[in-house]
């Protein structure tokens, strides 16, 4: 998995042993902190099992969470609503550490006591394979090239697990242990820390190794992830490292010191997400290197691992607050729009005219479309609903509205000039986005008509032979320009009412 839990795996087992001893589950406290900054929505979720130590955590197959419980014997299932259900591994006294989903549609998990790499169906069957070097995994992940990859806490190896169980150890090179966080790089190949040596290593799916040193001395490293910058992001004591697919390391100092960086994600706002195990928060660092800190609501909470989750928060475990975290930082649902009418367009007053634009869910899943609401605004006038709720729609989602403007505006002809018109979609659950594609502009226009523009041509021919009949050809004019305009103008001469005609076309 892209996070990992194993600073506190050994501290908390002790501390829950030693409550078991005494009778007695024991705090550790942590120096306070000053308070974060304006923070997303945290939500927490206690598990049932008291002092189960959640450890690692990762997106399952399903669309739910998934967790490990160190100290529970157990495989906990978290809904995004934030419903908990717990598995009992039946193989006995066991410590799940790592969990990732598989490329079979299992989650795969770690067992670090019974030294072994399992699987559990979504349905709580559990499977186990034993790991032939006897080591005790870490964490694991999926890899490219359709197996499962894993750490060796107190080894020196990477194994190698396909579906089918069958385990393969790649030993590292000479003087190389403790492997913990790892990842699958935007290579195809599998990237790790090695928290003894103090570097990252590569390796091909053919388990060829590379590694890395990293600048800073006895960093403790952890976790590492694929950022949706192309490089991987991996958590150390007071830092967090970027390493680039060719090997270049940078480090960025996390604002609260030795706050021990756990787990490490990448979330669905294009940032990495991470915790800070000693120092109660959860950080957020954009690909430019900034870091934004946010506290946990229970104190001594420990949070150790960290994921994104079907549902685009982040999702975290809280080793010693023995919950689970949620992040709240996915986007409100907001339906899509386009528009199928282009800008530049005539509308020509006392004529019908269509708009159509096309809207749909912005995910798979969310509500459908409800109606569409048009509006438009022209020179002089504010926002005006041209078509409200419309329902009726193509196979292809494309909405429709037909308006006439001088209807629409009948006591006071709609003038000359520029149409600005938008539309904002409402879904099922009444979810709305205003403008989706923005606004298209176009011109108001009045309709030409050929047999007008003969009439007044001719009335205005007659009127200049016969000055004597001007006050006719007038009146005759006027109607024309009425039925041109859908208005009177009184008191014009006749070639002003051609000209003012014209003009306006």
């Amino acid at each position: 998995m892209n996070s990992t839990f194993r600073r506190v795996n050994w501290l908390m087992v002790v501390v829950f042993l030693f409550g078991l001893v005494f009778g007695s589950f024991v705090v550790i406290q942590t120096t306070p902190k000053a308070k974060a900054t304006t923070a997303p929505t945290i939500t927490e979720f206690p598990v049932p099992t008291i002092q189960s130590v959640p450890a690692d955590i990762t997106a399952g197959p399903d669309g739910n969470i998934w967790f490990t419980e160190m100290t529970g014997n157990r495989i906990g299932q978290v809904t995004p609503s934030g419903t908990i259900k717990e598995f009992f591994i039946p193989t006995g006294f066991s410590k799940p550490n790592g969990i990732v989903s598989g490329p079979d549609q299992n989650l795969w998990f770690t067992d670090w006591y019974r030294r072994s790499i399992d699987k559990i169906t979504t349905g709580g069957v559990v499977t186990e394979f034993h790991i032939p070097s006897n080591s005790q995994p870490a964490m694991i992940t999926s890899g490219s090239d359709g197996n499962l990859w894993f750490t060796e806490d107190n080894g020196s190896h990477i194994g190698r697990i396909t579906p089918n169980g069958v385990i393969l150890e790649f030993p590292l090179p000479i003087g190389s242990n403790g492997t913990d966080g790892i990842t699958t790089g935007p290579d195809g190949n599998v990237w790790f820390i090695e928290r003894l040596g103090n570097k990252v290593g590569r390796i091909t799916p053919s388990g060829s190794i590379v590694e890395f040193s990293i600048p800073t001395n006895s960093s403790y490293s952890a976790g590492i992830t694929l950022g949706k910058d192309g490089n991987l992001w991996f958590a150390q004591e007071s830092n967090i490292g970027r390493i680039t697919p060719s090997g270049l390391i940078t480090e960025f100092s996390v604002p609260t010191s030795n706050s021990y960086p756990e787990g490490i994600t990448s979330g669905s706002d294009g940032n990495v997400w991470f915790t800070e195990h000693s120092g109660g928060r959860v950080g957020e660092i954009t690909p430019s290197g900034v870091i934004t800190e946010f506290s946990v609501p229970t104190s001594n909470s420990y949070p150790g691992g960290i994921t994104s989750g079907s549902d685009g928060n982040v999702w975290f475990t809280e080793t010693g607050g023995n919950k689970i975290g949620r992040v709240n930082i996915a986007q409100p649902i907001k339906p899509g729009g386009k528009w199928v009418t282009k800008t530049g367009f005539n509308v020509a007053v006392g004529k019908n005219f269509t708009f159509k634009a096309s809207a749909y869910p912005t995910h798979a899943g969310d509500p459908a479309i409800a109606h569409v609401n048009f509006t438009a605004t022209w020179p002089g006038h504010g926002w005006v609903d041209i078509c409200g709720d419309v329902t009726a729609h193509t196979a292809k989602n494309v909405y429709s509205c037909s308006t006439d403007f001088t209807k629409l505006n009948a006591e006071t002809p709609v003038p000359q000039g520029s149409l600005t018109v938008t539309f904002n979609v409402t879904d099922a659950k009444g979810n709305v986005n205003n403008a989706p594609n923005g606004s298209i502009v176009g011109q108001i226009v009045y309709s030409t008509n050929a047999k007008v523009d003969k009439a007044i041509a001719w009335a205005i021919t007659q009127m200049n032979s016969s000055p004597a009949n001007q006050y006719k050809w007038y009146g005759l004019c006027e109607v024309f320009v009425e039925n041109a305009y859908g208005t009177q103008y009184k008191e014009l001469t006749a070639q002003d009412s051609y000209n003012k005609y014209h003009t306006s076309t």
